[in-house]
């Protein structure tokens, strides 16, 4: 006998089909608690992922031409190029770069990040936008801090979202045990103190380049 299919009222289909894209563009996975407004203890609302940066305020189809007219600039296109190939404005995207700090004038910003993968990669380098190196700013904060505190160590493997996507589409999945990153050498130049001996900072590079 087969089983029922489950029947979701417009709205709840709606936001169930939101949840899908926002997975697929920032990685953030949301469980059924946290779509219909009800999040769990252990679980941060819709509105403070939103207030964090980690989920987009801008409509999903708004959302999803950008990104695809980022990844367009990241790869040499040009502004107008981009967004006749994506069916959306040069105004539009300009005030989305603008707000998020990704785009000045014609210009896209590259913040390139050192990112440590589940596989067990250290990835040198990787371009993301605003919005993501602020996922990764905290993510790197905490990779640090877990070095001494077991606390933090907790907070990372509980970490979200699991995996960001650079200026040209590629996705990462985080290393977010600490044994993972104890195996790749992550921790292998700080003190007792948890300090790293590089001095060097994790943001490797901040460049622009004009599209």
């Amino acid at each position: 006998m087969k089983k029922p299919v489950k029947q979701y009222s417009p709205a709840y289909a709606q936001r169930l089909k939101r949840a899908a894209l926002i997975e697929k563009l920032t990685g953030v996975k949301l469980t059924r608690a946290q779509v219909r407004g009800h999040a769990r203890v252990d679980e941060p609302t819709v509105s403070k992922l939103k207030r964090a940066g980690a989920l987009p305020t801008n409509t999903a189809n708004t959302l999803k031409k950008y990104a695809a007219v980022v990844k367009r600039l990241a790869n040499g296109e040009s502004l107008t190029a981009a967004t006749r190939a994506e069916k959306t404005t040069a105004k539009t995207v300009k005030r989305l770069g603008s707000q998020r700090d990704d785009i000045a004038g014609t210009s896209l910003k590259y913040r390139a990040f050192r990112v440590y993968t589940s596989g067990g990669i250290t990835h040198e380098a990787v371009q993301v936008d605003k919005r993501t190196a602020s996922i990764l700013g905290r993510y790197l904060n905490l990779v640090r801090a877990s070095h001494k505190d077991i606390g933090k160590r907790r907070a990372l493997a509980k970490f979200t979202p699991k995996k960001i996507t650079d200026v040209f589409g590629n996705k990462y999945t985080l290393a977010t045990k600490y044994e993972t990153l104890v195996l790749m050498g992550v921790f292998d130049g700080y003190d007792e103190q948890g300090e790293s001996k590089r001095n060097e900072p994790e943001v490797v590079y901040r460049t622009e380049r004009a599209a």
